[in-house]
């Protein structure tokens, strides 16, 4: 969606809300130990920035972590998840479009995989300074192989989103009548 036309409707809100609960509930019901967590909780915050821009998938992503973190996790809250779901969303929002409207597959696979390694070293430098070396480099070789086999079925599922949803959205959003408000 272009971003000039971009608003914060109710449409707009209650899809980033759904987005922000599911991603909380792929964190829930992930396979999770102390170092480590196998899940796809980016794909909801990544789709929230497509949806809503950098700022609001940011946002999307800040907030998942942050209720998740207070609420389910077995763990003491640690800031520095916030940070790397916080990036997922922005990463939504900025990832390049082709002339089109579709999205830049090879542009979606190398953001998705820098945001990876990005996310494992902000999240082992959070368990590093939380609970020190012994956890965060407990399962580093595990979380790095985990890493490469979910970057694939991550792009998958954007694509997939992207062409069945988001685009959908899209483009209901910019053919939408416009209301205007009448002043008494």
């Amino acid at each position: 969606m272009p971003k000039k036309n971009r608003s914060l409707d109710i449409q707009t809100m209650v899809l980033l809300s759904v987005l922000v609960a599911f991603a909380i509930a792929l964190k829930v019901y992930s396979f999770t130990t102390v170092s480590m967590r196998i899940s796809f909780f980016a794909v909801p915050v990544l789709v929230a920035g497509m949806i809503a821009g950098p700022a609001l998938g940011g946002l999307a992503g800040f907030l998942a972590d942050l209720v998740y973190g207070l609420v389910f996790s077995s763990f003491a809250y640690n800031p520095f998840f916030a940070i790397s779901m916080t990036l997922w969303g922005v990463v939504g929002g900025i990832l390049p479009r082709r002339q089109n409207g579709k999205l830049n597959l090879t542009a979606l696979f190398i953001f998705i995989l820098a945001m990876s390694l990005v996310e494992t070293s902000v999240n082992t430098l959070g368990m590093y300074l939380f609970y020190g070396p012994s956890v965060a480099f407990a399962d580093l070789p595990v979380r790095i192989v985990t890493l490469f086999v979910k970057w694939p079925l991550i792009g998958a599922s954007i694509k997939i989103l992207d062409e069945r949803l988001i685009h959908q959205f899209s483009s209901q959003k910019l053919n939408a009548p416009q209301v205007k408000k009448v002043s008494n």
